[in-house]
């Protein structure tokens, strides 16, 4: 039995919301950059940027992460001629599916972009990132997430 002719058209107007409801839903997962700051222009790090970019880097290591919180940010210096710099940031978790709870450490070492005197921009060169979840982070995801952050 073929459908008819108003059969077709319901069943399109039936799917066509749903097509357009999950394209939708895609360009806003995956073209979404806004939450993600910049460290070109930045000379200090407040607690508002520091948890912007926990939850970018947690986001990067693993995307299903849940419930996230920023717990905590410290500076560590480096002794090094060329003043390099470790953010060490600090953030709790959920698994998506298994709701157990993790810990993530992430350390992004930072250096000064430009000359000598005064405030200087930093640069971020690179992101160790460690918690306590049996699947290894997504180190693709932060080595893109590198290269987003010093745009």
């Amino acid at each position: 039995m073929k459908p008819t002719g108003w059969l077709k058209w319901l069943t399109a107007l039936a799917l066509c919301p749903v097509y357009f409801g999950v394209l939708a839903l895609g360009v806003m997962v995956l073209g979404d950059e806004d939450h993600i700051p910049s460290f070109k222009r930045q000379t200090t790090i407040s607690r508002e940027l520091a948890e912007m970019v926990a939850l970018a880097v947690l986001h990067a290591a693993h995307p299903t992460a849940a419930d996230p919180v920023f717990t905590s940010f410290e500076w560590n210096n480096l002794p090094s001629e060329n003043k390099t710099k470790n953010l060490i940031l600090n953030v709790k978790y959920k698994g998506r599916l298994t709701r157990a709870d993790y810990s993530a450490k992430a350390v992004l070492e930072l250096k000064p972009n430009g000359v000598e005197g005064g405030s200087q921009p930093m640069q971020v060169v690179a992101i160790n990132y460690t918690d306590d979840n049996k699947i290894p982070p997504n180190r693709p995801n932060l080595d893109a997430l590198v290269k987003r952050l010093n745009r």
